[in-house]
């Protein structure tokens, strides 16, 4: 019986000591919270959905579902500069009409090579949505020779450089 006293009044101390801790020290705090980009519902976009994915130089890739300037969303990049982020549009999706996709849904992925993919659920040739490939372009890059007729003899097509912030594949 003396053995069962002790331990209550030992718990009992215990619950005490920790709700006189819990009312000392208050509640946690998150660390620091920012905010990178708010959109205008403009060109930039609006309502993004999917959650951004970050390349290795620090540049975050999202989609919006609406807006930009066909209103059926847009692809775009938030670049780290200075102190803050800038908004870059990629891709306003509606611009080759409604074959390329409208309102991108969901999250990109982004394969080794850096070309993004994703998806629209409204949009395409059937209207019922698309899956789409989207490649960043910083730089210029090569596009190969391509023959005409594949035939000794054909007329080849000379390799360019295309420069360009960004290319639908």
């Amino acid at each position: 019986m003396k053995i069962a006293k002790y331990r209550l009044a030992s718990a009992t101390w215990l619950a005490l000591a920790l709700l006189l801790m819990l009312v000392l020290c208050g509640a946690a705090q998150a660390q620091t919270f920012t905010i990178l980009y708010t959109f205008t519902g403009q060109g930039d976009g609006g309502n993004p959905l999917g959650t951004p994915i970050r390349d290795a130089g620090g540049n975050f890739y999202g989609t919006t579902y609406y807006n930009g300037s066909t209103g059926w969303g847009t692809a775009y990049k938030l670049s780290h500069i200075g102190s803050g982020y800038v908004l870059t549009t990629l891709y306003t999706f509606g611009s080759g009409g409604q074959t390329d996709g409208q309102n991108p849904y969901g999250n990109l992925v982004e394969d080794s090579t850096g070309i993004l993919y994703g998806t629209t659920p409204w949009g395409g040739v059937n209207n019922l949505g698309t899956v789409f490939s989207l490649r960043p372009s910083p730089k210029a890059f090569p596009v190969p020779a391509l023959s005409l007729c594949g035939q000794p003899g054909c007329v080849a097509l000379l390799a360019v450089m295309v420069s360009t912030h960004f290319l639908a594949i």
